[in-house]
């Protein structure tokens, strides 16, 4: 539910400059100034808070229209034992005076006034004699823009009260806020349209959070909050714009529906439809402005959800008919500019029909462009019903994939190829129909099928390597990045094409999983620049993956900053576009960065959005999604949550893009770490490895080799990681193998060393993880001094972590070293389990199991298994 009170965010400098005006015994109060629902009346009431809590006496009371004709009404609660006259008088005021003296004894009187620009003169007056006496602190609340409120500012402006001007909240105070009130995180695109919805009004923003949890509309997914419909569905926000929209003239709620129809509309067109007397008063209301456009004044509505709930009371004839007449309208000034194609299209389908082929396909395509995909289906839809267009289908089957729907793509594809009749049309409806084959479908073979049978019928030489980029694509994705480079590297040899690009994107891609990190970069790089100089403009949509693949070279480089720049602002343009594929791979990307952060908290929040997301499109890239909250959960310690994950991810069909998987079983494995069974988590990981280096993966390899030396595994790991040290370039790399010899050679000066390179990177978990190991072995070499110090440096490492728990920061203390079977143990059993649990989990003898227990209290000073929960806890801290 959505907390009662909610909290104070974005307003430091005033609540600062209250707190300044209450400690000043020269000031008599404050006046907060400002907009209706911005919050004045919070930070009244928070200024009545701090005047309690330094125990002034305080009284708090509202003004109201209806009674501004009564004197004093307002102050009644200030005065209600006294006997008050008509009129003011030295008399009234110094009874008046008197009471306030009786109330707040030898400290001031804090009285709070609610929208003090109601108050009647009496009241006014009377604040105003109380203040220059002294001994009252008031604090009001005034509205702009109300002829009372100047006159009650004016009252006030010989400085003795403090105004404070309180603005709209910034939007990312309002996105905090947001999630506070429904108590969870909330998805980017959701808190993106609540934030803008609410035009940076608080009270607005509370009643769009409440009616979209009343209506349901705002509902959680994965522990995810998310939006599935409009906010116009809402009926507390309905009814409060509907109120608004009362009282209109029939020619004016015509006007305003052609707005909301087409908004923004030239000034000049629709004054042809209507006249400028009735949008003179509907700008008069405050329901449209008319900003300065490209072609003279734009007709826009002031808020978007005026739109929705404009169009949505629309019945269906009176739609058609005012849609054919905007359209008619836009074609009546001549040829329709590009600017205008898409809307024309639009107003002729919402119309009945009609128009002309070439301006629907256009229009499908600028929809497509703009990432609007419903949109563009069905313009595209239209095209290819109507007329049959084969380009239309080639848009419309990608429209389809792009929105989740890929085995209607499919079969559309396929059947579009049969009324092909260029070599080109007949390409690009094979990668199309084999990409969705491949990534949404899991039909490997079927899309290499209809790779094959395209290839053997089309002759032109650049449509083959279209056919021939796709298959290195789908090896990219199959996660064989070995054999992806030496099909790809072919196709680099020939610059200037869709294919080379494709290339250079899959290559670049795929020498950062190789572990070529710095090559990486190079073709990454190289292939966003070769998108980019193409004049395909159908294919602008995918930029974004091009963005994807730089920020994960950069990320395996250990370039974290790089890496954060690129997926911070592709996804800030994924929500602002509200583009949910591109929404999902950014989110992918930042869910990876926030975990080598050492921020496992917003890490899983990110991840339960990928796999929302792509679980909306019907995209494999939930798998990514669930097996990064599985890694995340489990260095939380979040058995539960990472458990949780693992059974959806079980419940889902293979795929065949496994490009992640060594991720996926990376978080197996810490689900296992977070369940106390490192065994298991040891086999995992080094099942993982394996499965990464028969790929060529060697950076996911050195990734899962890392996470074993972090669980303790100091035998091997720290060897293999060495060994691949040749192959994996980076900084990231570097500091690996220093903490990996740090662990195994038992040096607290290379475990120091290991911390600096992780800190610089900024990986702080790693850098408290290698400080912690640090701070072991300085213990156990008798180096008390150092071994101080690196502990305080990994508990001011770990304030930057979200409480991340792993056994590397459960370490315990000099001399008392757990073997990795003891400290399974020990693991196990804080987790209260029975020895028998325990035996069975880890298939030992219960009399082993015990065995092990007792060394691990004698070893740690401590004689229960609470006593032992305690102590690792307190080690993690």
């Amino acid at each position: 539910a959505v907390v009662a009170v909610w909290p104070i965010i974005g307003r430091e400098l005033e609540l600062r400059a209250m707190a300044a005006a209450l400690d000043d015994e020269a000031c008599g109060g404050v006046v907060f100034v400002g907009p209706a629902g911005v919050g004045k009346t919070r930070l009244a009431t928070r200024a009545a808070e701090l005047a309690g809590e330094r125990g002034l006496p305080t009284i708090s009371v509202r003004a109201t229209r209806n009674s501004s004709g009564i004197p004093f009404a307002a102050l009644a609660p200030v005065f209600d034992h006294l006997d008050i006259p008509a009129g003011i008088d030295g008399s009234l005021f110094r009874t008046a005076a008197s009471a306030v003296d009786e109330r707040r004894g030898e400290q001031r009187l804090v009285l709070v006034v609610d929208d003090a620009h109601e108050l009647d003169d009496a009241s006014s007056t009377l604040l105003d004699q109380l203040v220059d006496r002294g001994g009252t602190f008031v604090v009001l609340t005034v509205r702009v823009g109300q002829r009372e409120a100047d006159a009650v500012l004016d009252m006030w402006k010989d400085d003795q009260i403090l105004r404070i001007d309180v603005g709209e909240l910034a939007d990312q105070d309002l996105q905090t806020l947001a999630a506070m009130a429904v108590g969870g995180p909330v998805d980017g695109a959701s808190l993106q349209a609540i934030v803008t919805a609410s035009a940076g009004n608080v009270l607005f923003l509370r009643e769009l959070v409440l009616g979209a949890l009343e209506s349901g509309v705002l509902i959680p997914e994965l522990g995810l909050w998310r939006l599935h419909g409009s906010l116009a569905h809402s009926p507390r926000l309905r009814d409060l714009i509907e109120q608004r929209l009362t009282g209109l003239s029939a020619e004016e709620h015509e006007a305003l529906e052609l707005v909301a129809l087409g908004d923004p509309l030239d000034l000049a067109l629709l004054a042809s439809l209507v006249s400028l007397q009735a949008l003179e008063r509907l700008e008069a209301r405050g329901l449209v402005d008319a900003p300065p456009g490209d072609a003279g004044p734009e007709l826009r509505l002031n808020h978007p959800l005026y739109g929705e709930i404009v169009r949505a009371k629309m019945p269906s004839l009176r739609r058609a008919r005012l849609s054919r007449s905007l359209a008619d309208a836009a074609e009546a000034r001549g040829e329709v500019t590009a600017r205008d194609v898409l809307r024309v299209a639009v107003w002729r389908l919402d119309g009945g029909g009609g128009g002309r082929p070439e301006t629907i396909l256009e229009a499908a395509r600028v929809a497509f462009r703009s990432e609007d995909y419903v949109l563009a289906a069905r313009l595209a839809r239209a095209g290819w019903d109507e007329w049959g267009l084969v380009d239309a289908a080639l848009i419309l089957g990608d429209a389809l994939d792009f929105s989740g729907h890929p085995r209607e793509a499919e079969q559309l594809l396929a059947v579009a190829y049969g009324r092909a009749t260029t070599d080109r049309q007949r390409t690009s409806l094979a990668v199309r129909r084999a990409s969705a084959l491949f990534r949404s479908l899991s039909e490997a073979e079927e899309a290499d099928r209809a790779v094959a049978a395209a290839r053997a019928e089309v002759t032109d030489p650049t449509c083959r390597r279209d056919l021939d980029a796709l298959r290195g694509d789908h090896l990219l994705l199959a996660g064989e990045v070995a054999r992806a480079i030496e099909l790809d590297e072919v196709l680099l040899a020939t610059p200037g094409d869709p294919a080379f690009a494709q290339a250079s994107l899959d290559v670049g891609t795929a020498l950062a999983f190789a572990g070529r990190t710095t090559e990486a970069i190079d073709h990454t790089t190289a292939a966003l620049a070769a998108r980019l100089d193409l004049e395909d403009e159908s294919q602008l949509s995918a930029v974004g993956v091009y963005l994807v693949g730089q920020a994960i070279a950069h990320l395996h480089a250990g370039h974290l900053a790089e890496a954060a720049a690129i997926g911070e602002a592709g996804y800030s343009v994924a929500v602002e576009r509200k583009n949910i594929d591109g929404q999902a791979w950014f989110a992918s990307i930042l869910g990876l960065l926030r975990l080598a952060q050492g921020r496992p908290a917003s890490s899983s929040n990110l991840f339960r959005e990928v796999a929302t997301l792509f679980g909306q499109l019907g995209h494999p890239g939930r798998r990514w999604g669930l097996g990064g909250l599985a890694l995340a959960a489990g260095q939380l310690g979040d058995h539960a949550a990472a458990a949780a994950a693992l059974a959806d991810l079980d419940a889902m069909a293979p795929s065949a893009v496994q490009l992640q998987d060594v991720g996926i079983m990376r978080g197996r494995a810490w689900a296992a770490v977070a369940a106390g069974e490192l065994s298991a988590a040891r086999q995992i990981l080094t099942d993982a490895v394996a499965v990464a280096e028969g790929w060529g993966q060697f950076a996911t390899a050195a990734d899962a080799l890392h996470d074993l030396v972090r669980i303790g595994e100091t035998m091997t790991a720290p060897g293999k990681l060495e060994e691949l040290e040749g192959r994996v370039d980076g900084e990231m790399m570097g500091a690996r193998v220093h903490y990996a010899r740090a662990a195994r050679g038992a040096d607290p000066v290379l475990a120091a060393t290991a911390a600096d390179r992780f800190e610089a990177l900024g990986a702080l978990l790693f850098a408290a993880e290698a400080s912690s190991l640090e701070h072991q072995l300085a213990a156990g070499a008798g180096l008390q001094r150092r071994a101080t110090a690196a502990a305080a440096r990994a508990r001011q490492l770990l304030e930057a972590c979200e409480g991340a728990r792993t056994p590397a920061l459960a370490r315990p203390e000099a001399g008392q070293r757990l073997s990795p079977r003891e400290q399974e143990v020990a693991l196990l059993a804080a987790q209260d389990l029975s020895s028998r649990e325990i035996a069975e989990r880890l298939v030992l003898s219960v009399r082993t199991v015990d065995n092990h227990l007792q060394r691990v209290y004698v070893k740690l000073g401590v004689s229960s298994r609470s006593e032992l929960a305690a102590h690792l806890e307190a080690s993690a801290r």
